[in-house]
């Protein structure tokens, strides 16, 4: 009996009438040809595994900030005036009902002293201190000297004592805990404007957050 294949059992072979490019080289064992939807879905897995990552490193915070952390009461050097915050007020306040751009949200409130460092009246910079929740999210907050209704942003030389509020908004979402941490901003002394040869000193933000673990008081929510 013959061996091999009977005829007909092959399928048919087709020649190309096209020349063979020189650069060809037949698929070694192993080789695998991806189409373009399988890269494309290897792209998109890269990408959600870094914004994966860049959320649970906190979010886009700036490259190079910094944060220190203090328990609340405790004295702490920001540059032109020492601080302490003691406790945090917050308020549920629902979103406006005709306001498509508004949310529900946290009133943020925390309350500490001030000591004044300055020899004569200078310019501190107050905005923007700042409100970190535990997974590093940052929100802006603005800082005022004094109690009365319209409270100065300016603190004069040799003042101690002096009421601070801090003030923010969060957005409901968040859990309340026992604590939060809120804080500002270290400040240094310089030139603020490396580019302007004429660039008078004075005290700047740097990139080290000074950042106080609060207790939390929650007040009775708000209505519309």
């Amino acid at each position: 009996m013959p061996l091999g294949p009977r005829p007909g059992s092959l399928p048919p072979i087709h020649l190309d009438p096209e020349p063979l490019d020189r650069g060809w080289r037949p698929p070694r064992r192993g080789d695998q040809r991806w189409s373009a939807s399988q890269k494309l879905l290897v792209v998109v897995a890269i990408l959600l595994l870094a914004f994966g990552v860049i959320l649970t490193a906190g979010g886009f915070a700036k490259r190079g900030d910094r944060a220190k952390t203090y328990a609340a009461g405790q004295v702490v050097d920001v540059g032109p005036f020492t601080l302490t915050l003691e406790r945090v007020e917050i308020t549920l306040q629902p979103k406006a009902q005709y306001n498509d751009a508004d949310f529900d949200k946290f009133a943020v409130v925390a309350f500490g002293t001030a000591t004044s460092k300055l020899k004569r009246p200078t310019a501190v910079v107050l905005d923007p201190a700042l409100v970190m929740l535990e997974n590093g999210r940052q929100f802006k907050a603005r800082m005022q000297f004094g109690d009365e209704a319209q409270p100065p942003s300016t603190l004069a030389p040799g003042l101690t004592g002096v009421p601070v509020r801090i003030t923010a908004e969060i957005p409901a979402t968040w859990r309340p805990t026992g604590l939060l941490q809120v804080g500002v901003w270290q400040q240094k002394y310089g030139r603020q404007s490396e580019e302007m040869a004429d660039s008078r000193k004075n005290w700047g933000k740097t990139q080290t957050a000074l950042l106080f673990w609060c207790p939390v008081t929650r007040m009775p929510d708000r209505t519309n």
